[in-house]
């Protein structure tokens, strides 16, 4: 990973990917492996050019294959539903984020945010992505289960994402928006 990053870096891109693929070869099922891979992968300047589809499928490949390993990591699902609207996959990307409107949680007890300790920040972006998107009614949804876990778990989320204020003037906002309040 290291010597992809030093790659990069100094602007060698393809000896990047090539150190990139070689630490993904190393520990093929390792999901946090499969995860950087993704992301650098992703971040690497000009990615979206053209000649680049290939490079791009593999990442994505990888990272859905990460999401199938872990599926109540909602960060994975959120980079996939970002990276779907960067390329302009929008009802891909709508999809994506509404599979975290379904997700069932495990409950506290199975130490769900120790796990996914990004959980609240995820669902607050995720529903400014349905925002956008222009379904509120599902964003609504995400920030209320946000607001709840972020009640639940107070002092356990080490990446704890906006504080109850913002959540819920943010709900409060976008349920008037929507013409959800009454």
């Amino acid at each position: 990973r290291h010597l992809a990053e030093a790659y990069l870096a100094c602007g060698l891109l393809q000896d990047s990917v090539q150190a990139a693929r070689t630490a993904l070869e190393m520990k093929p099922n390792d999901l946090e492996t499969m995860v950087w891979f993704a992301t650098h992968i992703y971040a690497l300047p000009g990615i979206n050019g053209a000649g680049q589809v290939e490079l791009l499928n593999e990442a994505f490949s990888i990272l859905q294959r990460a999401m199938q390993d872990a599926p109540h990591r909602t960060d994975l699902i959120v980079r996939l539903g970002q990276w779907q609207l960067r390329n302009g996959e929008r009802e891909s990307a709508y999809q994506t984020f509404l599979r975290l409107v379904d997700l069932e949680m495990p409950d506290e007890s199975s130490g769900f945010v120790e796990i996914c300790p990004t959980i609240v920040s995820d669902f607050y972006s995720a529903a400014e992505k349905l925002q956008a998107i222009g379904d509120g009614e599902a964003a609504a949804l995400l920030l209320e289960r946000a607001i709840q876990i972020k009640k639940g778990a107070e002092g356990k989320i080490a990446h704890g994402g906006p504080g109850l204020a913002i959540l819920h003037a943010t709900l409060a906002d976008l349920q008037r928006k929507a013409g959800l309040l009454e």
